[in-house]
């Protein structure tokens, strides 16, 4: 008796909703530029260096002092689906996606800055968007009601992944907050803008690892 090996992993053959997801928790984030680093890979002393820029004091309000500003990054945002054929005969399906949301603009924040949730979107307290000149209505999360259809062969010997891919901008930096010229509060933000989202399918033979 022949055996035939399929192994097929991550797989619903039904519409499958993809979420608007936090960008920090992305499968993989690149920045087109060397040393650029996230918010949360600031270590406790970058923190403190950058926040000992800020010399000024003001009545009321945020002082801001930015780190890394419109770094273009590219990503996976998760691999959707993965068929690995080891058998001899092709594995032929159809597969249907269904975006249901997604969130044009995220936040993130450290210290003693953090982010506040106004109904299904996230922004910053005390309204530091407000002065990062941020338009809040523009991180509204958007219905998409778009089915994709994919039509799959999967030839044996090869390997196909289906992933989400996109491109984007991320700006970092810290700030502090004063009430009659003391500093009441401090920290770091950062926010990603999505520029573009789309998947991607690629096949490649089984000893060689896809991207």
């Amino acid at each position: 008796m022949k055996w035939v090996l399929i192994i097929i992993a991550l797989v619903w053959f039904t519409p499958r909703g993809v979420a608007a997801s936090d960008y920090t928790h992305f499968q993989s984030l690149n920045f087109t530029r060397s040393n650029v680093d996230l918010l949360q890979d600031f270590s406790h002393l970058d923190m403190r260096r950058y926040l000992n820029r800020i010399e000024d004091k003001r009545f009321w309000g945020w002082i801001v002092e930015p780190v890394h500003e419109h770094e273009k990054v590219s990503f996976i945002k998760e691999t959707i689906l993965m068929i690995d054929n080891a058998g001899t005969t092709p594995i032929s399906q159809s597969y249907t996606l269904k975006v249901s949301e997604q969130s044009k603009i995220q936040y993130d924040a450290r210290g003693q800055i953090s982010t506040r949730i106004k109904g299904k979107v996230k922004g910053f307290d005390l309204n530091l968007e407000t002065k990062l000149d941020l338009s809040y209505t523009n991180s509204t999360v958007k219905s998409i009601e778009e089915n994709t259809q994919i039509d799959i062969e999967v030839d044996p010997g090869t390997s196909l992944r289906v992933g989400i891919y996109g491109e984007g901008y991320i700006s970092n930096g810290v700030a502090k907050y004063f009430r009659f010229f003391r500093p009441i509060r401090e920290g770091g933000y950062e926010y990603f803008v999505l520029s573009t989202e789309y998947y991607s399918i690629e096949k490649v033979p089984l000893d060689r690892p896809a991207r």
